[in-house]
């Protein structure tokens, strides 16, 4: 949980298989806290009332930039935000990021919360500028490099190379190279999600040894 003015910055981290009583499965920001995200999977995580993923309350507004949410749910008879819940005054920038297979919704927004999404691939679709709304067909947490089980694009993938022209990571949460050519159309594009297709791996610097 973030509370009160905590603003921590994250960077390839995998939230998976958390829950909690009330709100904030994965992550909890309340009373002004506004972290910073960046090929961050959220994955399976539970919360009774709101928030699968992530819940937002009190003037929280984080970026959110190549973050994947999938599976998250709020499972109680009233549950809302599935994928992410923003309450009160929070509006989060998400950009380049996919929401789906989240119940009962992908994201919420309740009294004054404006969030601001671009260039995602949001179930059920969403207004904002380079949005789909098409099955990013996510493959199951993997082991895909780098330290931490991931959802990878599917090659058929339509958040291949759909991403920010103008906004994107060095490395996807691998820490494999951005952008990759990953389509039929020439020219490397960021993706959609903490997963980069067609990545290449970090170079690896071995010591020299001299005989």
């Amino acid at each position: 949980m973030n509370w009160d003015h905590s603003s921590p910055t994250l960077v390839n981290v995998t939230f998976s298989a958390n829950k909690a009583d009330i709100e904030g499965g994965g992550m909890k920001n309340f009373e002004t806290s506004n972290p910073t995200l960046t090929n961050v999977t959220f994955s399976g995580n539970i919360a009774l009332y709101s928030g699968g993923g992530m819940s937002n309350e009190n003037y929280c507004s984080p970026t959110l930039t190549n973050v994947t949410f999938f599976n998250n749910r709020a499972i109680g008879a009233t549950g809302v935000g599935g994928g992410v819940d923003n309450h009160y005054y929070s509006s989060p920038v998400i950009r380049n990021t996919i929401l789906w297979s989240n119940a009962p919704d992908q994201v919420f927004n309740e009294l004054d919360s404006t969030p601001l999404i671009t260039y995602s691939d949001i179930q059920g679709g969403s207004a904002g500028v380079g949005n789909i709304a098409s099955n990013p067909n996510l493959l199951a947490p993997a082991n895909n490099g780098g330290f931490t089980l991931m959802h990878a694009l599917r090659f058929d993938s339509p958040a291949i190379d759909a991403g920010d022209p103008a906004n994107c990571p060095l490395t996807d949460q691998r820490s494999y190279f951005r952008p990759a050519d990953g389509d039929s159309v020439p020219g490397a594009r960021c993706d959609m999600g903490a997963f980069e297709f067609a990545a290449r791996a970090p170079f690896l610097f071995l010591p020299l040894i001299l005989r």
